[in-house]
């Protein structure tokens, strides 16, 4: 089923059951597997594109534990199933979870700095020279999140947002990206290659769309972009 087109509420609508009584896969070794009620209400996991019972219509487990955390993002609403049993699409490394427990591929380093390649390749090089993975990037961005030190677009809708908070992947890539930014801004002058500090500034700063321009690729090799914009008009 195609549900990319799909608020969160028609998927859950959509999903609504008529079967008997079903039983999923295992969650983890030593819990019970959660049972359907007749007629469960299901929701569509986003990443793997299949159903899974809505949580509050399933039973706890003994003790009052809840199956999961959440079953949903709390950035961009959408459904997932890592935290009810672990998603079983072969590319997902967890597509939701706390964001510090967020896994991330080290490709995704590419074009974090603003989806401009030489940029990130600062970056990648800085990182690659202290034996750091794109895991440790995010450790020492979220110290600096949970300080209120670094920032991010949006903290301002969410200030609950934390290393704690529940992301899919997406959504935390996204901000992770903007917390790479400030730490790239970081880095001192003095641990970077003079080819790289010896630079100008843009003057549309990290704004300029000319660094991500294929036709243009010497711009970005060419001027500093981990800056403000100076020039409007």
């Amino acid at each position: 089923m195609d549900t990319m087109g799909s608020s969160p509420d028609q998927i859950e609508t959509r999903a609504e059951a008529s079967s008997s009584t079903t039983t999923g896969p295992e969650i983890r070794p030593g819990v019970p597997q959660p049972v359907c009620p007749d007629r469960p209400v299901h929701l569509m996991c986003f990443c793997c594109q299949k159903p899974m019972p809505k949580q509050e219509n399933l039973p706890p487990l003994p003790g009052g534990i809840p199956y999961a955390k959440s079953q949903k993002c709390g950035i961009c609403s959408r459904f997932f199933c890592h935290l009810l049993w672990k998603c079983d699409k072969p590319s997902c490394l967890g597509c939701l979870n706390e964001f510090k427990d967020i896994k991330l591929y080290n490709n995704c380093l590419d074009g974090i700095i603003l989806n401009n390649k030489y940029e990130s390749q600062i970056l990648k090089n800085y990182l690659n020279d202290k034996d750091w993975s794109i895991q440790d990037l995010l450790s020492k961005c979220l110290e600096k999140l949970d300080s209120k030190s670094y920032t991010t677009t949006d903290l301002v809708l969410y200030p609950e947002l934390n290393s704690n908070f529940i992301l899919c992947n997406g959504c935390a890539l996204k901000n992770l990206k903007e917390l790479a930014f400030q730490f790239r801004r970081d880095i001192p002058r003095a641990e970077l290659p003079a080819a790289v500090t010896s630079r100008a500034d843009c003057h549309w700063g990290k704004n300029c769309r000319t660094q991500t321009n294929p036709t243009n690729p010497h711009h970005a090799s060419r001027y500093n972009h981990v800056c403000e914009q100076i020039r409007f008009r």
